[in-house]
């Protein structure tokens, strides 16, 4: 069997978030474990295969769109075009695009000849339009709402990152629920794995955000529960910091920082910028526990890997989260910050 991969991704500033990072482990592990198939990658430039495991590349037969005089990205009419060509030259069976939802990716709208699969992390900015569709130009809602509707009646497969976002997706275009399918993503525990001995002695215990400045990962949330937090426990808390892991233009270290003057939380709260995931795995094993307030999510990979470093989570009560926390996770309500703040006293216990 020869599989096409759309590799579009791979030379997007998407590449190092978390979207990014499921992409790069997807096709690695595909590619890597799976010899008996034929695999196949349309990449903008050469160079965009660079963030992949050299083993992996070098089983990879790549396009490079540029080469045909596509830009990025490309024109959905002109890629159709270029993939059906392809398709019937190389014999490809099935094309699998693993992030076909954001704009900087064009999707082969019309494509004939291969089978179509897709992998679909959320429908978000369906489901909370008043923070994304009714704010994005509507050409941009257009494109997206156009992008749900071919995948709905193109997509020979869809494979969704869990059964929240499967049953979102078939609510929605029930005439597509023999084709969708819920696969939930793993951990790399080369990366996220516990202490197996005891950790080294530290000042004070941490709380470990990890989001963004996406209004959905709640970050004014999480900053106003460990105020809270702070207020209420006073002397008992008065060793814990914070940690928030996330990329932050100047623009946005200073709002943040400003934010955290008027709560008071200045010298008690660190915003580290991006951090690559060994370092990532560090952090999750040394915090105290790990906070995750978003008020939307199509997985909630961070809560799986602080879990899988042994380290207590406290998150938001969403179906997605307790259907990859399970009873294993403090769930607290993500507008109410007083009852995540309760939820971090409980998580924490009592100072050491």
């Amino acid at each position: 069997m020869r599989i096409l991969i759309d590799g579009q991704t791979l030379a997007t500033p998407d590449v190092r978030r978390a979207i990014g990072n499921v992409v790069v482990n997807l096709i690695e592990q595909l590619v890597g474990h799976d010899v008996s198939r034929d695999w196949h990658i349309a990449v903008p430039t050469a160079a965009a295969l660079d963030v992949l495991d050299p083993g992996v590349r070098a089983r990879l037969k790549p396009v490079v769109l540029a080469d045909h005089g596509l830009p990025m990205p490309p024109d959905p009419a002109a890629y159709a075009a270029l993939l059906e060509r392809l398709a019937a030259e190389r014999g490809i069976d099935l094309y699998w695009c693993p992030n076909p939802m954001m704009a900087n990716v064009a999707l082969p709208f019309g494509l004939r000849g291969p089978a179509v699969a897709a992998t679909v992390y959320d429908l978000i900015p369906l489901e909370m339009p008043g923070l994304y569709l009714d704010r994005w130009p509507a050409a941009m809602a257009d494109d997206y709402r156009r992008r749900l509707s071919w995948l709905a009646t193109a997509a020979d497969r869809l494979v969704f990152i869990s059964q929240t976002s499967r049953d979102a997706f078939v609510d929605r275009f029930p005439e597509a629920a023999e084709r969708c399918e819920a696969v939930l993503l793993g951990v790399d525990r080369t990366r996220f794995w516990p202490y197996n001995r005891p950790m080294a002695t530290r000042e004070g215990r941490r709380v470990l955000f990890v989001g963004g400045f996406d209004p959905r990962k709640n970050m004014d949330g999480a900053l106003l529960a460990f105020a809270a937090l702070c207020r209420r426990e006073g002397a008992a808390v008065a060793d814990l910091s914070m940690d928030v892991v996330c990329a932050a233009d100047p623009a946005s270290r200073r709002t943040f920082e400003e934010r955290c003057r008027e709560l008071g939380l200045t010298g008690r709260v660190r915003l580290t910028g991006f951090v690559p995931d060994a370092e990532l795995g560090r952090l999750y094993r040394d915090s105290s526990v790990f906070f995750f307030p978003s008020l939307a999510e199509g997985f909630g990979l961070p809560v799986a890997e602080a879990m899988a470093c042994g380290v207590p989570v406290v998150a938001s009560d969403l179906p997605v989260l307790r259907e990859i926390g399970g009873d294993a996770v403090l769930y607290a309500d993500p507008a109410d910050a007083e009852a995540l703040a309760g939820a971090l006293a409980t998580a924490l216990g009592p100072a050491r």
